[in-house]
Formats: C-alpha cells, sequence, structure tokens
C-alpha cells in the first residue's frame, strides 16, 4: 500500500512539474529591459517558450513596448502564446504591436493602450496586427486609442476573436480619401472564423470589416458596437462583383449597432445570413447590399432611422448583382424608407422576397421597389405597412418598373398623403398579380386619394381587395393603363 501511494504522489508531483514548465514568465527576463520598455524581454521569452511549447506569462503590472515587431527583426515564429493575468490588471502600452505566427497564434487576457494617437503620431493603420498563423485566437483582451484601426487580422486560416473590449478608433482624425479612418477590428484575407460577444465603444470609422477575399465562414454573432463618428458597423466584403464567388456563408446574428451615420450592417457576398439584430438611430440605412445572392435578411428590429432606410437592397455594376435573397419577418419602424429594392446603372435584380415585415410610421414609402428594364420574381406577401402619426408621404407600396410581381395579403393602415400617388402606386408594372390585400384608410379624410394608382400598366389583375374609408373603385387610372381587371373587392365606411 505504502508502495502505490508513494507512486501515485510522485505522479502528481510529476504532473504538477509538467504543468508548471508550461509557463513563462515575461518578468524573468526584466534584465533585457532598455529604457523602460519590455520588447526585448518580450522577443526572448517568445524564442525559449517555442524550445517547450511554453506559454507566455505576463504578471500584474504595466508594460511599455513602444515598437513590437520581431518579424522585422528576422524571428518568424511556429507558435506564440501570450497571456496576461486579466484585462483589468494587465496593460500593454504601445504604438505599434505585430505579431507573425505560422501555427497557432495566442493572446489572451491583456489590455493594449495606444501610445500616441495623433494625427501625425508614429501609429500606424492598425495598432495590433495578427498574421499568418493557422489559427488565432484573440480573447478576454482591451485595446484602447488607435490613430487609425485597433486590431487587424490579415492571412490566416481560422480565428477566434471574442469576448474582447474595442475602444476608440480612429481617434487622429485621419481622412485618406476623404473618409474617416478607424477601423476597430478588421479582418483580411482569413478563411474562417467566429467574432462574438464583443464590445465596441467610440468606433470613428468601421466597427468590424471583413474583406472581399478568402471568407468561406464566418459567424458574427452577439456583438455591441457603438459608432461616434463616420462609419458603418460590419462591412463584409467590398464593393465588388468579385465578393459573389470569394466571400460566402457569413453569418451576422444577435448583434446590437447604435447611432452610426453611414449602415449598421453592409453586407456583400452569397449565402450570407442577417439575422436577429438590433438597431437603435442611424444614417443612411440599417442594413444594405450592392453584391448579394442565395442570402436571407430576417428577424431585424429596427427604429429611429429618421430619413434613411430600414434595408436598402442596392444592385450596383452588373447583372443580377442581388438575386434570391429572402427579406422576412423584420420590424422597422421610424425609418424615411422601411424597405427599398432598387439599382445603379446597369445593374439588375431578381427574385428577392419581401415577406411578413412589419413597417411603421415610414416617412416616404413603407416598401419602394424600383427597376431599370423590369424586375422579375418578386414577391410582397403579408406584409403590414402602418402610418398612424402622419399621411404617408408618397405612398406605402410604390412599384416601378416590374415585371409578374405577386403582391398579396398584405395590410396597409394609414392615410394617403397625395391624389397622386394613393396607397399603393404603380408605375411602368405588367403582368402582375394583387390578391387579399388589405388598404384601410384610418378616417374619411381626402378618402379619394387611397387606393390603388396605376400609370403605365398591362395586364394587372387585382382580387378580393378590403377598402375601408376609400372611395369606390379604389382605384385611378392614368394614361398609358391597359387590360385591369378588379374583381371581388369589399368597401367599408367608419365615418360619414
Amino acid at each position: 500500500m505504502l508502495h502505490k501511494i508513494t507512486s501515485t504522489m510522485l505522479f502528481l508531483f510529476a504532473l504538477a512539474g509538467v504543468n508548471a514548465s508550461a509557463q513563462i514568465n515575461l518578468t524573468d527576463y526584466s534584465h533585457l529591459v532598455s529604457n523602460g520598455d519590455w520588447s526585448l524581454a518580450l522577443r526572448q521569452a517568445l524564442v525559449e517558450a517555442l524550445d517547450g511549447g511554453d506559454r507566455v506569462h505576463i504578471p500584474a503590472g504595466t508594460y511599455v513596448m513602444e515598437d513590437f515587431q520581431p518579424i522585422r527583426d528576422g524571428f518568424n515564429f511556429s507558435v506564440v502564446d501570450i497571456q496576461g493575468a486579466g484585462r483589468n490588471v494587465t496593460t500593454i502600452r504601445t504604438n505599434r504591436f505585430w505579431i507573425d505566427a505560422i501555427s497557432i497564434l495566442k493572446v489572451k487576457g491583456l489590455a493594449f493602450q495606444g501610445m500616441n494617437a495623433s494625427g501625425s503620431g508614429p501609429q500606424d493603420t492598425s495598432l495590433l496586427l495578427l498574421k499568418g498563423a493557422s489559427t488565432v485566437e484573440f480573447r478576454d483582451n482591451s485595446v484602447n486609442n488607435g490613430a487609425e484601426g485597433l486590431v487587424t487580422v490579415y492571412d490566416a486560416g481560422s480565428y477566434d476573436v471574442s469576448n474582447n473590449l474595442f475602444s476608440n478608433s480612429g481617434v487622429g482624425n485621419r481622412t485618406p480619401g476623404g473618409k474617416q479612418s478607424g477601423t476597430a477590428l478588421g479582418i483580411n484575407e482569413a478563411t474562417s472564423g467566429v467574432v462574438a460577444y464583443n464590445t465596441f465603444t467610440g468606433v470613428k470609422g468601421i466597427g468590424i470589416f471583413v474583406g472581399n477575399a478568402y471568407t468561406q465562414s464566418l459567424t458574427i454573432n452577439g456583438n455591441d458596437v457603438t459608432n461616434s463618428g463616420y462609419g458603418t458597423g460590419v462591412y463584409v466584403a467590398g464593393d465588388d462583383g468579385s465578393v459573389l464567388s470569394n466571400t460566402q456563408n457569413v453569418s451576422i446574428q444577435n448583434c446590437t449597432f447604435h447611432g452610426f451615420t453611414v449602415n449598421g450592417i453592409r453586407i456583400n457576398g452569397t449565402n450570407q445570413t442577417v439575422s436577429n439584430n438590433h438597431f437603435y438611430s442611424g444614417g443612411t440605412s440599417a442594413i444594405k447590399a450592392h453584391f448579394l445572392r442565395n442570402s436571407t435578411i430576417s428577424g431585424n428590429y429596427i427604429n429611429k432611422y429618421g430619413s434613411g432606410t430600414g434595408i436598402e437592397l442596392v444592385a450596383l455594376n452588373e447583372a443580377l448583382a442581388v438575386r434570391d435573397v429572402d427579406v422576412t419577418h423584420n420590424t422597422v419602424l421610424n425609418a424615411g424608407t422601411g424597405i427599398a429594392v432598387t439599382y445603379s446603372g446597369n445593374a439588375t435584380y431578381s427574385d428577392v422576397a419581401l415577406e411578413y415585415n412589419t413597417i411603421n410610421e415610414s416617412s416616404y414609402w413603407g416598401i419602394a421597389m424600383w427597376h431599370r428594364i423590369g424586375g422579375f420574381g418578386t414577391r410582397i406577401v403579408g406584409n403590414t405597412l402602418t402610418n398612424s402619426g402622419s399621411p404617408f408621404a408618397y405612398s406605402a407600396m410604390n412599384l416601378n418598373t416590374q415585371n409578374s410581381p405577386f403582391v398579396a395579403s398584405n395590410t396597409v393602415n394609414g392615410q394617403a398623403g397625395s391624389a397622386n400617388y394613393g396607397h399603393i402606386y404603380l408605375n411602368n408594372v405588367h403582368d402582375a398579380t394583387f390578391s387579399d390585400n388589405v388598404i384601410t384608410s384610418p378616417n374619411c379624410v381626402d378618402r379619394s386619394y387611397g387606393g390603388f394608382m396605376l400609370n403605365h400598366c398591362e395586364d394587372i389583375t387585382v382580387t378580393n381587395t378590403r377598402f375601408t374609408n376609400i372611395d369606390d373603385p379604389g382605384y385611378r387610372l392614368n394614361p398609358g393603363v391597359l387590360n385591369i381587371f378588379f374583381s371581388g373587392s369589399t368597401f367599408q365606411f367608419t365615418c360619414n
């Protein structure tokens, strides 16, 4: 029995010894500190950690590493594993902390503080650069005070950026190309990853930027992003048609966005999902896309976008830049336009479905779909468009140059603002079906304004529409309208 106990104890002691030797303390290299700078000390600790596959531990305290770039000095590590005692107690003050690794790059439990973030100061485009590793983990850190960007993940395989605090990017107010520069987290030429449960505050520029190359899988989940200057919350891929093939399977979900001057989310690519995000205040649009295919935008909540648009799909530069996109079960409140689908230049779109969305108190339009040569495959089904505070400035629904749209089971409730637009305005629409829609004016003021307005339309079928407080026949025909068939409509008046 004594022998067994002794063997067990020896084994435990040996195991404890192995765990202890798996950690190297930065302070053991304090003799390499030069003029208060710990850069050489950390570099040497990483060199010696390679021999045993060890982690470099940085104890509580504040360490200056003004310009830490091992690869510049000929050191390219296969593995980098750095862990602080916690972002509340271990701080690295730096103007440049750039690390390259081949296999694994881990940074955890540290606070990075930019030293000189002035516009003309020494900081580069990113305070931290994590480059080259097949696996990158950046967790439980904080990064603050970047003249431009805070953290860039570049040329990586898989990456995990989670539970971090990013604050005050772009404080140098640099404006290359006339736009505010200050991306809090940039991801470029990286294959797949997770960006989750991070908090971004004081972002002057873009919160999370994903470059338009190589991304094949990315989940952006549970982040909170607040903008304090020009910019966008999450920007996925550039405005170039190549994103349709090289940026795929990105999911942005359960995030919250506050106060953006441009977009909350700019999403481009193929097989993308934008779901269950919340947007409060903002700029030109909460969600916007230029190149998007086989994608879904669903369950998002958007409030107080002023004159901006809740969800905006703008096909850009090429044929079918936007195709097979479902916009479903979203809520848009107090926007200029609830949902807009349109084009720029010679671009086209097709097969866009707007289904079961709730759009309240739009200043201009609830739903607007405009096309250059005639959109195909449009479905507008089960949406609720309500204005109770003031009349629709133009119309609740505006369709311009559409072929064969199917519009069914929608509810429109609000006063038409103009005899020129009505509740549903159709211009140059052909072979369209409108069925089982409900159109209600809350009172009998200007009741002749409401219902359908048709202009240069052909082959339009309107069936089983219920009109309330709108004059019979519920539509007005302008020149150029041919082959219009109305049937099954009912009229109800709740006022005199």
